[in-house]
C-alpha cells in the first residue's frame, strides 16, 4: 500500500513543480479529502471556532430552509438574492472581525492598571483569566487559514517528493490545472468518469 521507494528528493525546483502538477492530477480527489479532514480536525481542536461555525450554519439553515415567511425590512420583503448577500456579509464580518472582538472583553492594560495594587493571588487569577480569554478569542479566520495552510503543506510535500513514474494518466488528466476541479468535464466524457 505504501511504497517508500516511490519517494525521492527532486533535483531542482522545476522537477518539484512538475511532480506536483502530475501528482495533483492523479491524486486530486485524495488531496481534496485530505484538505477537508485537516480542516475538520483543526476546527474540532478549537471549540470556540466550532461554536461560531455551528452558529453560522444554524443561521443559514434557518434563513434558507426553515423560515417560510419572507424577511421584511420595514415594509419591504427581501428577495432570495438579497438574503443571500446579507447572510454572506454577516458571515464575513463574524468570521473575520467580530469573533476576536467579542471574545476579548479584557486586555493586558487592565492588569497593569489594577493588577499591581491587588494581591499576588489576584494578579495570578487575572493573568489566568486573560490567557484563557486570549486562547478562546483566536478568530475563526485564523483557524481556517491555519487548517488550509497545514493541508497545503502536506499536499505540497507529498506532491513534490513522490516520484510520478508509475502513475498512469490520460492526456486529458495531465493538462488539468489546479482549478480544473471546478470545471465541467469535456463534452464527450461522462461526469462519473471525470470524478
Amino acid at each position: 500500500m505504501f511504497d517508500w521507494s516511490s519517494f525521492s528528493k527532486p533535483a531542482d525546483l522545476s522537477e518539484a513543480t512538475g511532480r506536483l502538477r502530475t501528482n495533483f492530477a492523479y491524486f486530486r480527489n485524495n488531496y481534496i479529502v485530505l484538505m477537508a479532514i485537516t480542516t475538520m480536525l483543526v476546527i474540532l481542536m478549537n471549540p470556540s471556532s466550532l461554536i461560531v461555525i455551528a452558529s453560522l450554519a444554524a443561521s443559514w439553515i434557518y434563513m434558507f430552509a426553515i423560515r417560510t415567511s419572507p424577511v421584511m425590512i420595514g415594509e419591504r420583503a427581501l428577495s432570495e438574492r438579497e438574503k443571500f448577500l446579507g447572510m454572506c456579509a454577516i458571515s464575513f464580518v463574524v468570521v473575520f472581525f467580530l469573533t476576536s472582538c467579542l471574545l476579548h472583553p479584557y486586555n493586558e492594560r487592565r492588569i497593569g492598571v489594577h493588577g499591581w495594587a491587588a494581591s499576588h493571588m489576584g494578579i495570578l487569577h487575572r493573568m489566568h483569566f486573560i490567557t484563557s480569554v486570549h486562547l478562546i478569542s483566536i478568530s475563526v479566520a485564523s483557524v481556517l487559514f491555519s487548517a488550509v495552510g497545514c493541508g497545503a503543506a502536506v499536499i505540497a510535500a507529498h506532491g513534490a517528493l513522490r516520484t510520478p513514474d508509475d502513475l498512469f494518466l490520460d492526456e486529458a488528466d495531465q493538462s488539468g490545472t489546479l482549478m480544473s476541479i471546478f470545471t465541467a468535464p469535456p463534452a464527450g466524457q461522462p461526469i462519473a468518469a471525470a470524478v
